[in-house]
């Protein structure tokens, strides 16, 4: 998660459950910041229950669930 993509297109859903909660809070908001870019308008992020939204990507969100977000823009 944390080396080049091999990532071309975006994606209409990313599924991150569980996975943040082993990275301390600089990495996860590196990590947050490459998923909303690979993520379409309109698109979904899911989340593990125990993590949340960090840094500057959270204004590009909008809460649609307990775990589930919007990308606005």
């Amino acid at each position: 998660l944390l080396n080049p993509w091999p990532i071309k297109g975006l994606f209409d859903v990313i599924f991150c459950r569980n996975v943040m909660i082993y990275f301390d809070e600089p990495t996860k908001e590196m990590l947050l910041s490459r998923l909303t870019e690979q993520l379409a308008p309109g698109g979904h992020l899911y989340i593990g229950h125990s993590e949340r939204l960090i840094g500057d990507c959270t204004a590009r969100y909008a809460s649609i669930g307990q775990t589930i977000y919007r990308k606005i823009r």
